[in-house]
């Protein structure tokens, strides 16, 4: 049964209207984690940022372990672009961060909407 308690949240931030970018960050309850609940609400927020907004490109980070997760969408919906290695300390030991970027022509060429996400 829903309720209308709060299971995440997303947000945009770091904008540069300049160049086009944004990078957006995703949180959410742990009660939800690996439900797809996270993955689905960013790609609507995408979808959004896409079509409010001037952006080109939009940029999220994840640590290397956690990267699996979303592996399936890489080439797809993203692309890494960046990676800073061993810079998250985590677990007792160093992850790479890595930056994804998320193209809006690539989205727009490929015809896919944010309810195929």
């Amino acid at each position: 049964q829903g309720t209308d308690e709060a299971i995440g949240l997303v947000t945009a931030y770091g904008a540069d209207l300049r160049n086009g970018t944004v990078y957006i960050a995703t949180a959410m309850a742990p009660a939800v984690l690996r439900r797809g609940h996270g993955a689905e609400s960013a790609m609507m927020f995408v979808d959004y940022l896409f079509s409010t907004w001037p952006f080109r490109k939009i940029y999220l980070d994840t640590i290397e372990f956690i990267y699996p997760a979303y592996a399936s969408g890489s080439g797809k919906y993203f692309t890494i672009e960046g990676r800073l290695c061993d810079h998250w300390f985590y677990a007792g030991k160093y992850w790479d961060l890595l930056t994804l970027a998320i193209y809006r022509d690539r989205l727009e060429g490929a015809g896919l909407r944010s309810d195929e996400f």
